[in-house]
């Protein structure tokens, strides 16, 4: 009699495929090993339907009944000890078991022989069919309590009951335990699920064990499975395999990248902005920066707003998509794409989903060229994402916990002589940390700090040059210094150095009022286009508020001015009009990379250090 090795199903003599699950039939003489079950999860991220592979790791156990003699087996056992240096981990087995190795899914088959009526299967888990990432035991315990197909799914068959034991403890090591009970040909078969914390932030251990309740030994095969389960141990720490881990304590996120992923976006000119950890700027082109919207009645308006910008800003921009839900990790996201020409044609996407009150967003923009790459990239943080401290414990959004700290004024007055200081080097050290920062180029990175709002609290404004695939970007950073600790508060590319662009960036004044003020030109040939955002800084907080920003743009013919426009807004004025509304902001504070620091306050990041 043969069993399926996928799910268990009875198979017919003469069977090629089991007429359960259709899976190949692998009879004794082939010495087939258990299957692992891949899922293929598919995300909308443009234009269409991308589907991204996410290879779920599930353990699939396989319930085949011994028919040889026990006897044996009822002697003394000796047991020896398999570690497993790739995977971290030990665990004492009786002598003469079958140890396999199932190929490069961190997963190891423990059985008293090929046909087996007791088994032991354990392995490294960083993804369940829930289509989450996995960070501990406890976080695998949540998923399943909030869905628990998540574990029937894992034992490997819906036919299950199960039942949540609790912490356990086996020796000095805890572990979260599962016990479920199937029925296999009218076998009854018990098992155990424990599951163990690894040593790192990411992933957890999965051991499973199985017996036939009707096998002659399957008292022994019990006694075997506790011994077997109180040896386990943990030797080191563990990263999921073929991917980079990042964790940002400070903000309490943590998401997961595959290396693929991140190899390929070094080399390109796409980007990935996700959320707040003091304005990183990591190596695989993925900025970290803060963007956060109170919640709303309708998530539509909160991509409205924050698509806004490419409509007022950059060249042919339109929606490509509608608004859809990626029903995909522990957040519902909500997405919008869009496209936008800026020499080349680029894609956008936007991704806004409600966290504890607030609304979050994550920003995608790539080229054709690399598109695929990056939405890949862009789904596994999707499924990967979570927030761990404190300031995002339910019952207590970010809005909240900000509020709930030390007064602004009061964290002035505490402030000893050298912490403005001492919080500006640190701004510096982090842009300097950028993978890709130009340190000793044609042009000096320079900063300005100042109060620029009056409000009580420092800001600094800096702008630096970055190594990209396409040569080199001048980017811009705006930081905010209150409450003894840094906020970036926006981290933007200001002009490519091709073709002759150029721009300028800087705080000035109109009416009493501060604005973040942005220049930037494009010359081509007899023609030039100059774009020009005053951005108004709060008058009682440290923020920029974007939706009161004025926007300007004079696109010029040098062959035919009868032809120049000018642009107030979204409307077509004079040039009369126009050079009056530029004439109300009167510039404080100057940086242009290109021409130097000038005579205003600015200085080069070296005087600031």
């Amino acid at each position: 009699m043969a069993f399926c090795t996928q799910c268990g199903s009875r198979l017919a003599e003469g069977d090629k495929f089991c007429s359960n699950c259709g899976a190949p039939v692998q009879r004794k003489e082939e010495k087939a090993k258990p299957s692992k079950k891949k899922v293929f999860i598919g995300i909308g991220i443009a234009a269409g339907v991308t589907a991204f592979l996410a290879l779920v790791v599930l353990c699939v156990v396989s319930l085949i009944r011994n028919t040889g003699n026990s006897d044996a087996k009822k002697e003394e056992i000796n047991y020896v000890t398999y570690t497993n240096d790739t995977v971290c981990f030990s665990v004492e087995y009786p002598e003469g078991y079958m140890v396999t190795e199932l190929g490069t899914d961190n997963q190891v088959l423990i059985t008293e022989g090929e046909e087996a009526d007791f088994q032991v299967s354990i392995e490294y888990a960083y993804y369940t069919a829930g289509d989450s990432a996995i960070y501990s035991a406890a976080d695998f315990v949540e998923q399943v309590e909030n869905d628990p197909t998540v574990l029937t799914d894992w034992i490997g068959t819906t036919n299950v009951e199960t039942e949540y034991v609790g912490r356990t403890k086996s020796d000095s090591m805890e572990r979260e335990q599962y016990d479920f009970w199937l029925e296999v040909d009218g076998d009854p078969y018990a098992g155990s699920l424990y599951i163990y914390d690894g040593k790192g932030e990411f992933g957890c251990y999965s051991y499973m064990c199985i017996i036939n309740q009707n096998a002659e030994d399957s008292e022994l095969f019990k006694t075997q499975g506790e011994k077997m389960a109180d040896s386990f141990r943990i030797t080191d720490a563990c990263q999921a395999e073929g991917y980079q881990i990042y964790s940002f304590k400070e903000s309490g996120l943590q998401f997961m990248v595959r290396d693929s992923a991140v190899s390929e976006m070094k080399e390109s000119n796409a980007a990935i902005v996700m959320y707040p950890v003091e304005g990183v700027y990591n190596e695989s082109n993925i900025w970290i920066d803060e963007t956060v919207y109170e919640e709303e009645s309708d998530i539509n308006d909160v991509l409205e707003g924050v698509c806004g910008y490419y409509f007022s800003y950059k060249e042919g921009t339109e929606y490509t998509s509608q608004p859809a839900v990626a029903e995909c990790g522990r957040y519902l996201f909500t997405g919008i794409d869009l496209k936008y020409y800026d020499g080349t044609w680029f894609y956008l996407s936007q991704f806004v989903f409600l966290h504890n009150g607030v609304y979050w967003k994550a920003t995608m923009i790539s080229t054709e060229d690399y598109y695929d790459v990056t939405a890949t990239a862009m789904a596994d943080i999707l499924f990967s994402l979570k927030f761990t401290d404190d300031t995002n414990a339910a019952g207590g959004g970010r809005k909240d916990a900000l509020e709930d700290e030390v007064p602004q004024d009061a964290a002035l007055e505490d402030a000893g002589p050298g912490d403005d200081g001492e919080m500006v080097s640190d701004v510096i050290a982090e842009i300097r940390a950028r993978s890709g920062f130009v340190a000793d180029g044609s042009f000096k990175p320079l900063a300005a700090v100042d109060d620029f709002n009056g409000d009580g609290t420092q800001e600094l404004l800096a702008v630096y040059e970055i190594e990209s695939g396409s040569g080199v970007d001048v980017m811009y950073d705006v930081w905010s210094l209150g409450n003894g600790k840094n906020v970036c508060l926006k981290s933007e590319l200001l002009f490519w150095e091709v073709g002759g662009d150029s721009g300028i960036v800087g705080i000035a004044k109109s009416d009493g009022t501060a604005y973040l003020a942005v220049v930037v030109k494009e010359p081509d040939l007899d023609s030039v286009c100059s774009y020009y955002e005053y951005v108004p800084w709060d008058v009682n907080e440290s923020i920029l508020n974007e939706d009161a920003m004025v926007y300007m743009e004079f696109r010029g013919n040098t062959e035919q001015p009868n032809y120049n426009r000018y642009i107030l807004g979204d409307t077509d004025v004079d040039e009369e009009e126009f050079n009056r509304r530029q004439n109300e902001f009167e510039w404080i504070y100057k940086l242009d990379i290109l021409a130097g620091k000038g005579n205003d306050g600015v200085m080069t990041f070296d005087e600031v250090e």
